[in-house]
């Protein structure tokens, strides 16, 4: 991934926000987060008000500000035009339905929580159709057969 990317993070878990944060900063992105569709909503339409769009968004599925899941915040995303890559993140079994669902309010992309810097990368850098990295549809589905970085990787976040 290139430097000067700019990506809007949403989550509603601190610790999945910093993890987001740092998987993504590591790929030189510069990142924005948010913890609430309310907020998701708010910060794409000042980028694009300022002309600093992004080019990616990473959306929880299970928000929990009661308002919106990520899936009805990324339908109001591609409502409002935008046309960056999505992904959605879960720590929810991503069966076939969900994939579905997921694609048919307009994500790129699918995967399973933790956020591993692999897979992530690839997803971003794959340029073809809905991609779903999930343990329970195989790694089969998933953009490329990158190796994992080690479990314990994340205990670096600062």
């Amino acid at each position: 991934m290139q430097s000067g990317v700019r990506a809007l993070t949403c989550d509603d878990a601190p610790i999945c926000r910093k993890q987001a944060k740092k998987v993504l900063t590591t790929c030189g992105v510069e990142v924005v987060d948010t913890e609430s569709g309310d907020e998701c909503l708010r910060a794409y339409d000042e980028a694009v008000a300022a002309g600093t769009p992004f080019e990616l968004i990473v959306m929880d599925f299970m928000l929990g500000d009661g308002c919106m899941n990520g899936a009805e915040c990324v339908a109001a995303l591609r409502e409002r035009g935008c046309t960056c890559k999505i992904i959605m993140v879960t720590g929810e079994d991503i069966d076939e339905s969900l994939a579905k669902e997921f694609q048919s309010v307009g994500c790129d992309n699918s995967m399973h929580k933790p956020l591993g810097l692999n897979i992530i990368r690839s997803m971003v850098e794959v340029n073809s159709s809905y991609v779903c990295f999930s343990p329970k549809l195989g790694a089969a589905e998933s953009p490329a057969e990158a190796p994992e970085e080690p479990d314990d990787w994340m205990s670096n976040l600062e």
